[in-house]
């Protein structure tokens, strides 16, 4: 994703620069619903004209409908990792939902989601009032890592925590991180235009075009070719639409749906309860 590019339906910008170690940016978007978000292992806060709710990290493209009553939705994208600083619980509870405040605060929760409907307090407010110390240092080292196709850093702690902190942190492990990452790599290299699917393929870091194809059908449902044709909400190109060499073909719509919890068009095992625990089926 593009930071501070700008279209008629989504804008990026930096955060304040004392919570630019917690907060990747906030952005804004006119868009009604529809439009397809893609994984990026990042957790949002969101603040829509009816409801306030945090968005766990996706595993799979998802399709909002929008909110009830029209207007601008204003979000705030945490740091892979940051968010449970935040919000005080783990990531990886809320992965693939959408929890609205009261679930995951009680009765707090509603009291901010009030204050900021009637514009009492701003999202980065919430923020800067429930930051807590204590980021992990070593989750957020491999993140870095991870995103940039860089070695993985060394680490005091044995593979095993690792894992469980940084999925504990994130929302997912490391594993399904680094697929997240290279799929946002391999679009952030596909917005000037310049290079054909199996140039793109080798500069992301996948093994071919045929492994490119099989992870965005995971990934995204639809092919690299039908994906950077298509308008979806982080893109920050013009008109929202990324474009490739050989690739002018439209897509298709996604089927939007809305719970109170807003969860993924694709049933996910797990289930969130008002408190925010999380429990298995």
């Amino acid at each position: 994703m593009s930071r501070g590019m700008v279209n008629r339906v989504y804008e990026e910008k930096p955060p304040p620069p004392e919570l630019s170690g917690v907060v990747r940016c906030v952005w804004r978007t006119d868009a009604t619903g529809g439009r397809a978000i893609l994984p990026d292992g990042c957790l949002d806060l969101i603040l829509t004209p009816d409801t306030v709710f945090v968005a766990g990290a996706d595993t799979v493209a998802y399709r909002p409908s929008g909110p009830r009553r029209p207007g601008p939705v204003h979000g705030v994208r945490f740091h892979p990792g940051a968010a449970p600083a935040v919000l005080g619980t783990p990531a990886d509870r809320i992965t693939d939902l959408r929890p609205d405040l009261e679930a995951l605060w009680g009765v707090p929760g509603r009291d901010v989601t009030e204050r900021l409907l009637a514009g009492e307090t701003g999202p980065l407010d919430v923020v800067r009032a429930r930051l807590r110390p204590g980021l992990d240092v070593d989750v957020r080292r491999l993140a870095a890592a991870l995103e940039s196709g860089a070695p993985v850093p060394d680490s005091d702690l044995g593979p095993r925590q690792l894992r469980r902190r940084f999925t504990a942190a994130v929302g997912y492990g490391p594993a399904r991180f680094r697929r997240v990452a290279r799929l946002q790599r391999f679009l952030r290299l596909a917005e000037p235009g310049r290079y054909g699917l199996a140039e793109l393929a080798f500069r992301a870091g996948y093994a071919d075009q045929a492994h490119l194809t099989r992870e965005c059908r995971v990934l995204t449902g639809q092919t690299p070719r039908v994906l950077l044709a298509d308008r979806f909400v982080q893109s920050g190109v013009p008109g929202g639409r990324l474009t490739c060499p050989d690739d002018r073909r439209p897509t298709r719509g996604g089927r939007p749906a809305r719970t109170r919890i807003h969860h993924r068009q694709r049933p996910h095992p797990r289930t969130a309860t008002r408190t925010g625990v999380v429990r298995r089926r």
